[in-house]
Order: C-alpha cells, then structure tokens, then sequence
C-alpha cells in the first residue's frame, strides 16, 4: 500500500459536496428502495450487497493508515546509531535473495494467525455512515463517507463509553474518516446515491469489502468496494 497524495482535494472536495445535500437522514426500507431501482441497478445491487457479514479479520480506518504508515517509515539522515553501527563492523553480511521481493502491502499483519488482507489485496473495514453534522451520501453517486467506531473490546458494549472515556474519545478524533465509492464494471462511480441503491441511512454501521489506500492530506481512507453488509 503507499500513501496518496494527489486525490486529497479530491476527497475534501467531495466532503464539501456532501454538506449540501439533503441531511434528513431518513431511511426508508430495503424492499422499497430496490423496488425504485431500474433492472441495471438492481444487477449492481445484487453484485455488491452481502447478506451475511464476511468472515476474516475486521478493520478500522485508523489500522488501514498505521498500515501505510509502517511502510513509508524511514530513518531520518545522520549518523548511523551505535547499536546498529556495532553490528554491521563485528558481523559479515548475509546473503540475501531479494528477487522475490515485494513491496510491503496491507495483506500484511501484525497478527499473524489472520492476515489483513486476502492475496489479492482485499480488506474488510468496519465503520459507521456519518460525517458528523453534514450529509454522509454523495448526491448521484454510489459513495458515502463513513467514520470510525469505538473499540469494541474496550468499550465493553457500554454504548456511552466512547463519550467518556479519554483514550477512546482521543482515538475517534485522530482516526481517519474513510470514503467509500462503489464503481461499475468500467471503474466509473455508480451514477445513483448510495442510500438509494442499497436502501441506507446515516447511522447505519457497515462493513465494507474491498482495496483501501491511506490519502495523507486530508487524513482519509479511500476505499474501492467491491463488498458491503449492514449491521443490524
């Protein structure tokens, strides 16, 4: 995975485009909202819902930028540091066969009893569709803006934990925002509003299937779907 730069206007720009839109929030049913569709969105519909959630190792916005952010580290210039310095003049070097070599990717993890991401690069992310005051869906296009949701396991299922613990109230607001955009089978983004398309609503939590990439600027996570269940 490498860090993006250049969509950063791109992504805000969108952002900006949402806080127009109508914020009613109001959420009609599944059933209805297929009911509306033409048959080409009801096939793309049925190609991207999910009616079970997937199975694999859950992501956050913020894992997805640590991620990127471990592969981008580097030592700063100066002198190399006495321990490392010690071990390169009292030691021969190895061979070492980089022909095989590929650059770090999201597939990798920390936790190697479940990988990140599938061999093809597919991750699963978990969040919940809102922006905070302003509209999350972007009007005619199959996309939305999604934000991060407490640690489950420190929350310990106390809906009010997030709103009072320090830690979690300092990890929600330095956690990326992540934009999701679901494109049809010639990469364009859908020509419909999400909420219409899948029958959503502001609030609602989702876990998303598909390729991510860290965009540094504006702190976003752009996420390619190819994958989306909503949580009940």
């Amino acid at each position: 995975m490498q860090i993006t730069r250049p969509f950063g206007c791109v992504l805000l720009a969108t952002i900006a485009c949402f806080a127009g839109c109508d914020s009613s929030g109001e959420r009609g049913s599944t059933s209805a909202s297929a009911g509306k569709l033409s048959d080409q969105m009801l096939a793309q519909r049925t190609r991207f819902w999910l009616t079970e959630e997937p199975a694999g190792k859950i992501l956050s916005p913020t894992d997805i930028k640590n991620l990127a952010s471990d592969e981008t580290i580097a030592d700063p210039p100066g002198e190399i540091p006495d321990v490392v310095a010690t071990e390169v003049t009292e030691s021969e070097p190895e061979a070492v066969d980089t022909a095989g070599s590929e650059p770090t990717n999201v597939q990798e993890s920390s936790d190697e009893s479940e990988p990140a991401a599938s061999d093809d690069g597919t991750v699963l992310i978990a969040g919940r569709i809102s922006t905070g005051e302003l509209e999350p869906f972007e009007p005619g296009q199959a996309s939305f803006v999604m934000t991060q949701l407490p640690d489950e396991g420190h929350a310990a299922d106390d809906p009010e934990h997030a709103d009072n613990c320090p830690f979690c109230k300092r990890e929600l607001k330095n956690a990326p925002m992540a934009l999701v955009r679901f494109n049809d089978e010639q990469g364009e983004t859908l020509p419909i509003s999400a909420k219409d398309l899948f029958g959503l609503a502001a609030g609602d939590v989702v876990v998303i299937r598909g390729t991510a990439d860290y965009v540094d600027g504006p702190n976003m996570v752009n996420i390619q779907a190819n994958g989306i269940y909503r949580r009940k």
